[in-house]
């Protein structure tokens, strides 16, 4: 894995910084967190885990400021985001085009012929991994389905955030002993990169269809906190 920062950036004057700092400081004082009911249980669904995993990830942007250990949830967040949003993108009517090729296949033959079986077991359900779902995602000739959200073109830069944040993700999750340093501005960039491809996938017409109008509005407004924040974090040292 790569851990090279952002080059070739001229610095911002300290005029620049004050007021930035002042506007930063304001958008998060003024974050608005929606009031939720407690209840016993938990009710989602796989578009509002999306936007659960990005009311996470905008929560940890703003806690960066205070620890720079929130950079790991800010990593896991968006990755979940991510993964999420592809997730919902390519199911389409038959709910099996983010399956493993192997279930999806199975249950393909199993929705063809065996249907109508009583008591017949349907096959398992298992998620493709994040690299095959972005496989999916920018070429058709992959997919298990035609009616669900469009192909997306991304960029060769957006890609390589996807490759650096997957690696991330995988180091903070499978974490073994070890000291580890990354920088901050790697975080920061790669986040970016993968939060540019999920408003693309925001802006299809598919993958969020069935959401109500608040969750929908939730969801944007997160996306665009989410791009303010991390414009603010590179003003301050770790966050």
């Amino acid at each position: 894995m790569r851990y090279a920062g952002r080059q070739g950036i001229n610095e911002p004057t300290a005029r620049d910084r004050e007021g930035k700092n002042l506007y930063c400081a304001a958008a998060i004082a003024n974050r608005s967190t929606a009031p939720n009911k407690m209840t016993e249980y938990i009710t989602t669904d796989e578009r509002l885990d999306v936007l659960a995993s990005l009311e996470a990830c905008a929560d940890n942007l703003a806690r960066t400021r205070e620890s720079d250990r929130a950079w790991k949830w800010v990593v896991l967040s968006m990755h979940s985001a991510l993964q999420g949003a592809m997730v919902c993108h390519l199911s389409g009517s038959a709910q099996i085009g983010a399956l493993k090729g192997n279930c999806a296949k199975s249950w393909l033959k199993w929705l063809n012929e065996r249907k109508y079986v009583e008591d017949e077991v349907p096959p398992k359900s298992f998620v493709a991994s994040a690299p095959e779902l972005l496989n999916r995602l920018t070429g058709s000739s992959h997919r298990f389905e035609d009616d669900c959200g469009q192909v997306i073109e991304i960029t060769e830069a957006q890609n390589r955030s996807f490759k650096s944040l997957h690696d991330l993700r995988n180091e903070f999750t499978h974490f073994h002993p070890k000291g580890w340093s990354v920088e901050i501005a790697l975080i920061r960039e790669s986040t970016s990169g993968v939060l540019e491809i999920l408003d693309t996938i925001a802006k299809d017409p598919w993958p969020f269809r069935h959401m109500a109008e608040s969750e929908r509005s939730a969801l944007d407004s997160r996306i665009r906190e989410i791009g303010e924040l991390l414009s603010c974090s590179q003003n301050h040292p770790g966050g």
